[in-house]
């Protein structure tokens, strides 16, 4: 099934316009390629949009990887087929899934942490510490192979906070229009 979301498509521009009206707000404008981070963190609540991306990684059964935990054991496993493609995909897929809901939905993390889910594998871990770092890892692959994008991906670690905090002004921003398409994703994480 393809999910792609055009180009052109009203979400893509909506999505677009709020995340980069946040950013400006936000950010300090000598961020390097701050117009880069933007577009790739617009782009990751569209690639989010569809919930079969947020379990994309699969483990060696093929079977989708669910929990933070499990994702950390897929980025450091020694299991063949091993290769440092693989270790920068997972850790990317690491840094975009804590930064998206670290973001997005903080009460889902709060949610891991009380009392109530004490049994979840993910309720001790840090969810902006483990994202800084992953994509400070992918930076760092990047940069090894000349790959231009180590800036972004600097910047996305460095920078996590307050890109966390401008994905969670956009929800807001968001909630307040009430658009259906991001209403229904949040009822479907959520609840």
């Amino acid at each position: 099934m393809d999910t792609e979301i055009s180009q052109g498509h009203p979400l893509r521009r909506l999505l677009g316009a709020v995340v980069s009206n946040t950013f400006y707000e936000l950010h300090e404008p000598q961020v390097e390629k701050l117009d880069d981070l933007i577009k790739y963190v617009s782009n990751l609540l569209v690639h989010f949009c569809h919930v079969d991306k947020i379990e994309k990684i699969k483990n060696m059964q093929g079977k989708p990887v669910k929990t933070l935990k499990d994702l950390l054991h897929e980025s450091e496993s020694l299991e063949a087929p091993f290769t440092f493609d693989r270790e920068e995909e997972v850790h990317k897929h690491i840094g975009d899934y804590t930064l998206f809901f670290a973001g997005v939905f903080p009460e889902y993390l709060k949610f891991l942490e009380t009392d109530n889910m004490i049994h979840h594998p993910d309720h001790i871990i840090d969810h902006v510490k483990t994202g800084r770092r992953s994509y400070g890892l992918v930076a760092e692959f990047c940069g090894a192979t000349g790959n231009p994008d180590a800036i972004l991906y600097t910047n996305l670690s460095q920078h996590f906070d307050i890109n966390m905090h401008c994905l969670n002004l956009a929800r807001k921003r968001l909630d307040e229009m009430g658009t259906d398409p991001y209403l229904q994703a949040k009822t479907l994480i959520i609840d």
